[in-house]
């Protein structure tokens, strides 16, 4: 252990010896060098060098997805969001994904029993899931039709409600519900009791207009402001 703090300890010494020479722009050939190389403007001298635009260019370019809106929603419970990016992966072990690694053989849905026990499933497809998300989604007022898949209902909330505070308050709701439903799952699975779809809802509801409460300010337009209230009747 002594060894590596001494090695660490080195090399923070040689950094902050670097750094200093940058600094005070020493007549060293590779201070020279960083200093003809990093003026205050960069990449093909196009634009001035800014922390965010450096930082967009060490990230690199990322693929950009359509899931993000309500996963990543600032409105969101932190636990509903982490769920919500999992379910979006489709890294949620299910008894689907344990099957595949050898763990287990029975993959049938723990609260419908009527198809298999995976993301796909599970979210949206699954009746017990329907009640629940059909019952939330006319709580915050979007209109819902069988013969499409619920993703793509909740994908109105954009024409349904113009206001961003509303949009943003309905990720929220998809979030918790994903998330009540992940919940709702484990408790089939280990008590071997599927809880009343009923109950999963109202719990949902009172997330959702305590979270609403919590980030609803006094500069709202009352409109949002009474939507919220009839959330909570």
């Amino acid at each position: 252990m002594t060894s590596i703090r001494n090695c660490i300890a080195w090399n923070m010494v040689d950094m902050g010896k670097l750094v200093w020479q940058v600094a005070q722009k020493d007549d060293v050939l590779r201070i020279k060098w960083i200093h003809s190389y990093n003026s205050n403007s960069w990449r093909n001298d196009s634009k001035k060098y800014t922390a965010k635009e450096g930082y967009q260019w060490l990230k690199g370019q990322y693929e950009v997805v359509g899931w993000h809106h309500w996963a990543w929603n600032r409105f969101n419970v932190p636990k509903d969001a982490f769920m919500s990016w999992l379910i979006a992966l489709g890294k949620v072990r299910t008894t689907e994904r344990l099957k595949a690694a050898g763990v287990c053989n029975d993959v049938s849905c723990l609260l419908c029993d009527s198809g298999t026990d995976s993301c796909m499933h599970l979210f949206f497809r699954c009746h017990f899931s329907r009640i629940m998300c059909t019952n939330i989604m006319i709580r915050v007022q979007i209109r819902v039709r069988n013969d499409e898949y619920l993703y793509t209902t909740w994908k109105k909330r954009g024409r349904r409600h113009r206001s961003r505070k509303e949009q943003q308050i309905c990720c929220t709701a998809l979030a918790s519900t994903v998330y009540h439903i992940w919940i709702a799952r484990n408790h089939s699975l280990w008590e071997n009791a599927v809880i009343h779809p009923d109950t999963v809802v109202k719990c949902i509801k009172q997330e959702v207009v305590g979270r609403a409460i919590i980030k609803m300010k006094d500069s709202w337009p009352d409109d949002v402001k009474n939507w919220v209230t009839d959330l909570a009747g």
